[in-house]
């Protein structure tokens, strides 16, 4: 069985409000399209008109006859389920469902009683567990779906049964929440939560309230566009994000997943804004919009939104109470039991994609231990990844009680019960977990088996039982009669059971024991031997059958499925047979003179079956009454005649053949890999002739295999360039050489052939060198010669470029030629022509690789027409100065400094970006990366990163330079081992105290320390701003701006000069190279770095 989630949306929109009338458009809204839409009893005026429409424009909903569609009717569950299959895409698999397996599907006793059209529906909604199954077997397909019963059915499905059960004391917000039965206030009250319903204006729920056509119209029209949020369009409806839209164009211009898309709108299509009637020109930019489209993608409708608001994601902490698998849960969705800090448990769903992680690293649901700590991450109510933060030691909370029984609360529409259990002088309310383990002797029973009286021992885990165990049951004995209606053979989980039509006409589910004994007379039978049908007598032992005795049989019923490998047509005592291969054997079944045979919707007879279908055959008692095919096997035919045209395959079409048949003619593709043969020879496709007599066997409709019974005359086309022209001599007729694909062919010519270029004949010895020719040939002798272009007077070469040279010896440009057999050097004339398609080139514009065809003159090129361009290449080394995503043209794109500049190189779809050996992506790269790039045809194709790792150095800041010579901004660091420069970036914080400052707020002297990555800044911290100090000494030893300064006559100290340091000797200004050595000086210095120096006194050195 599969489950579709996705379908909730249907339904969750079914219990919405329907918007007042006063809040719809007053006047009347004509479409005009002659399409025939809308009812009589749905006046353009009314409010649920565009709703109505819309649904009937996308086939979701239709009338009920006479041109009516009844909007205040209510909508039944039959109608609810339809049109909810229709809204998720099945109502061609239900179409296509055999009788046989609807009754297979449906579990309903009252499964008579559902109208045959909706039979299918709801099989479809059954097998992909959209419908409930009420635990009295009724379905009540023709009952009013109220709001209540749509409520429990969405919490149910999104797997918050859990959840439910812990509200069921929650107070409702709505006045007449005491209409909601005590045992289904939980589920209303997660529904509300989870904000899948909401009240009335009035602040009602009305829980009873059925469901209107015209309400549900609405609200499916809601359903509809929420499913094309996440782009599942169906044909005929797009949603996107309006860019713009003209009343006076009646154009609309969507943006559609990332792409834009501008749609004409019918002259009188209805517009809404926000469910009022609004022009083209009212929509705003943004506003999500959803569209009805014709077949011509012509607008017929315009329903504009604000853009849909999506339940937010939350992160939420807490200590694993109990966890539940999705294998051992009802619908295969886990449940997560959490405590939150102050003791207070929450259960939540887990997505079917959840992740769960420990230490950064994934581990499976299993495991996760009571007792873990963890952080969820919560997105509408469901947990879609789980990080473990603390192991626990896997104890966990669980706890064991042990009482008796005092009554049980069986499964509901909500697949969740609870038992009420006395322990000592109270009395307990304990919910079950869907999948809980009850055993009763050793049997594995279900929750309506337990009795009251029952002594249990109950195991919890967050409050919830997870295991119940019959200590000593309440014994009661009982024997029931009755006709089986279904088996249910046993699970991993669960005994096998039997379905029960009873006397007294009820239906009854009973357990079978692990050791029940099954007699039929004297023979002992398997549960596998039980029918339907069977008339049986059940005797149970509190509630679980320990012996079933067969009183008389059903109709053998069974199914042989697999591929029809032999039809044989029906004798006068024996209906027709088929053999079928089921993969394991073959068997052969005999048909009912009646049998009914059904492909999707269609009826067909015997005689239509096939070899090669794959079937379904329904087998009462050794007769086959019943075949669904599932896949058409080959419709196999021959074809007889003469062949009049054999057409080669091309890139939008397969290979062809025409042939006149005594119906007349007829065109067959052939397949691929076609076989064809005269006599036992195999021929290819171009060796067939126009007159052969053939005959071709189709698979449906496709020529495989093409038998040639006699040959027609060899009348072949030679396609190619002339090469040589023989006059006719006395022994032998004129001859002409043609160059084709497949080498040159020499080709005698008939006495009267004949020669044309365009309209005008030719003479012999008219033709030309270089002429490319059509030769049509008759047995090898040419009878006609058709001149398609007429060749130069010189010679032409036809190859691929291998090298270019501006200047050859003889000072002309030449290139060189590889035709395929040889290279050709040839020089350029000055004047050259050269082409590609309508666009003219320079000499310069060649490239290596490019495919030419060059006319030659006195062996001098004159002309080169460039068939197909060469790649560019091109490698540039750099370093990145900018990173776009995505840039103004929406392609992504770098900025790169080479030595020639910066360069904006745009990044090709499929390109290949690395660090080393890591491939990474475009957000990866940084500014400051070194990159080698390598360009083809201008884009970038690959793109290296050199991978440097981060760097700290520590000193004082001697520069601050804004411009230096590669236009980065930088600065001069004092290391104490040397000076270095540091180059900086845009994206270069500065920190100091703790706030981040500005490059310009740095001064010299201050001590930083600096992270560099790939060689570039990307933070500078001011450790410290030392105080400034005067010192005063006699210079010892300059090496550039590094001076060595005795200080107190005895100590040496290296000082280096800030770049803007003041150096004064008297009343002027000096420079470093004005310094010597024995200067006695006074300097201002913050730590190593000079700011002000005064020369004192000169030594005279």
């Amino acid at each position: 069985m599969r489950r579709l989630l996705s379908v909730v949306l249907a339904l969750v929109l079914l219990l919405g409000a329907a918007p007042a009338p006063a809040a719809a458009a007053s006047r009347g809204i004509g479409l005009g399209l002659g399409l025939g839409l809308g009812f009589l009893d749905v006046p353009d005026s009314d409010w649920a008109w565009p709703y109505v429409v819309e649904m009937q424009l996308k086939g979701l909903m239709r009338g009920v006859g006479n041109g009516l569609f009844q909007p205040s009717a209510p909508l039944t569950r039959a109608e609810a389920v339809t049109v909810a299959v229709r809204l998720m895409g099945l109502e061609d698999e239900a179409q296509r469902l055999s009788e046989s397996r609807i009754r297979e599907l449906l579990p309903y006793t009252d499964r008579d009683q559902i109208p045959a059209w909706a039979r299918p529906y709801i099989a479809v909604a059954v097998d992909y567990e959209i419908m409930p199954i009420a635990e009295d077997g009724l379905l009540r397909a023709s009952e009013k779906a109220s709001r209540l019963w749509v409520s429990v059915l969405l919490v149910r499905a999104l797997g918050y049964e859990a959840e439910a059960q812990a509200k069921m004391t929650a107070s409702l917000p709505f006045k007449d929440g005491d209409l909601v039965p005590a045992s289904l206030v939980g589920y209303v009250a997660a529904a509300v939560d989870h904000e899948l319903v909401q009240g009335f204006p009035d602040g009602t729920f009305r829980p009873n309230d059925p469901i209107t056509r015209a309400q549900a119209a609405a609200l499916l029209s809601r359903t509809d566009r929420q499913l094309g949020e996440q782009g599942r369009f169906r044909p005929g409806y797009l949603a996107g994000d309006l860019v713009s839209a003209s009343e006076r164009n009646r154009t609309i211009t969507l943006s559609v997943q990332g792409r834009n898309r501008t749609l004409s709108v019918a002259a009188d299509a209805p517009v809404f804004l926000d469910e009022r009637r609004a022009g083209l020109d009212d929509l705003p930019k943004g506003a999500r919009v959803s569209v009805v489209l014709d077949s011509d993608e012509r607008v017929l409708m315009v329903i504009a939104h604000s853009p849909v608001n999506l339940p937010g994601v939350s992160d939420v902490t807490g200590e694993i109470s109990a966890i539940f698998q999705p294998s051992e849960m009802a619908g295969g969705l886990g449940l997560l039991v959490l405590k939150r800090s102050g003791g207070k448990e929450q259960t939540y769903p887990l997505a079917p994609q959840v992740t769960a992680t420990y230490n950064g690293r994934s581990i499976a649901l299993n495991q996760l231990r009571v007792g873990d700590k963890v952080r969820l991450n919560v997105i509408a109510g469901v947990v879609v990844a789980i990080e473990v933060t603390e192991r626990g030691s896997g104890a966990g909370t669980e706890d064991q009680i042990k009482g008796t029984i005092v009554s049980v609360q069986p499964y509901s529409i909500s697949f969740l019960g609870s038992i009420r259990v006395r322990v000592g002088n109270s009395t307990r309310t304990i919910t079950v977990a869907p999948g809980a383990v009850i055993t009763r002797e050793g049997n594995r029973v279900d929750l309506t088996d337990l009795e009251p009286g029952d002594e249990v021992t109950v195991r919890l885990a967050g409050g919830i039982a997870i295991r119940i165990t019959v200590d000593k049951p309440a014994r009661t004995e009982e024997t029931v009669r009755g006709e089986i209606q279904s088996v249910q053979p046993a699970t991993k989980n669960t005994q096998a059971r039997l379905r029960l039509r009873t006397e007294d006409g009820r239906t009854r589910t009973v357990t079978l024991a692990a050791n029940v004994v099954i007699r039929q007379g004297n023979n002992r039978l398997t549960v596998a031997d039980l029918r339907q049908g069977d008339q049986v007598q059940v005797r149970l032992v509190n509630g679980v059958a320990e012996e079933v005795r067969v009183l008389s049989r059903g109709p053998l019923v069974e199914e042989v499925s697999g591929t029809i490998q032999q039809i044989t047509p029906a004798t006068r005592t024996s209906g027709p047979k088929v053999t079928v291969n089921t993969g394991k054997a073959t068997r052969t079944v005999t048909l009912a003179s009646d049998v009914s045979i059904r492909h999707g919707s269609r009826r067909l007879q015997a005689e239509d079956l096939r070899v090669g279908d794959e079937v379904t055959i329904t087998v009462v008692d050794g007769v086959g009454t019943e075949i669904t095919i599932h896949k058409r096997g080959p419709l196999v035919e021959e074809v007889s005649g003469t062949l009049e045209k054999v057409e080669a395959a091309t890139r939008n079409q397969p290979a062809r053949i025409t042939v006149k048949t005594d119906g007349g003619s007829r065109r067959i593709n052939l397949a691929e890999n076609v076989s064809i043969r005269y006599r036992n020879t195999p021929l290819r496709l171009e060796e067939l002739r126009v007159g052969d007599q053939v005959v071709v066997k189709t698979v449906d409709g496709v020529g495989t295999e093409v038998t040639v019974r006699s040959r027609g005359p060899l009348v072949e086309e030679v396609s190619g360039t002339l090469e040589k022209v023989e006059a006719a001599t006395r022994n032998q007729p004129a001859r002409v050489t043609v160059k084709t694909d497949g080498g040159s062919r020499r080709i005698n010519l008939a006495e009267n052939v004949s020669i044309r270029y365009r309209n005008t004949p030719l003479r012999l010895e008219e033709l030309r060198a270089g002429d490319e020719l059509v030769v049509t040939t008759v047995d090898g002798v040419a009878t006609e010669i058709r001149v398609e272009k007429r060749g130069p007077l010189v010679e032409q070469v036809t190859g691929t470029i291998e090298a270019i040279y501006d200047v050859s010896i003889r000072f002309r440009s030449s290139i060189v030629v590889n035709t395929g057999r040889e290279k050709v050097s040839i020089d350029l004339d000055p004047e050259v022509q050269i082409i590609h398609g309508r666009q003219r080139l320079e000499p310069e514009d060649l490239r290596v690789g490019d495919r030419v065809t060059v006319t030659l003159k006195d062996g001098v090129a004159t002309e080169i027409a460039v068939t197909e361009r060469g790649p560019v290449t091109e490698k540039i080394t750099g370093t990145i100065v900018e990173v776009y995503p995505v840039s103004i043209t929406f392609r992504a794109s770098i900025d790169v400094r080479t030595d020639e500049g910066v360069r904006n190189i745009p990044l090709a779809a499929d390109a290949s970006i690395r660090r080393g050996d890591s491939p990474i992506r475009i957000t990866d790269l940084q500014p400051g990366d070194r990159v080698i790039v390598t360009l083809v045809d201008g884009e970038a194709a690959d793109v290296l990163v050199e991978e440097i790792p981060a760097q700290e150095v520590t000193g004082q800041l001697v520069a601050i330079y804004h411009v230096s010579i590669d236009f980065s901004p930088s600065l001069r660091l004092y290391t104490g081992d040397g000076q270095q420069r540091v180059l900086l970036s845009p994206a270069t914080s500065y920190v100091r105290d703790g706030r981040r400052v500005e490059l310009d707020d740095l001064q010299a002297g201050d001590r930083l320390r600096i992270r560099l990555v790939n060689g570039i800044a990307d933070r500078i911290l001011v450790e410290e701003r030392p105080e400034v100090v005067e010192l005063t000494g006699t210079i010892r030893a300059i090496a550039d701006d590094v001076i060595t300064l005795r200080v107190n006559g005895r100590q040496d100290r290296k000082l280096i000069l800030a770049e803007e340091a003041v150096l004064t000797l008297g009343e002027g200004k000096i420079r470093v190279s004005d310094l010597r050595m024995g200067d006695r000086v006074t300097v201002k210095a913050r730590g190593d770095v000079v700011l002000q120096l005064e020369v004192e006194r000169r030594t005279g050195r």
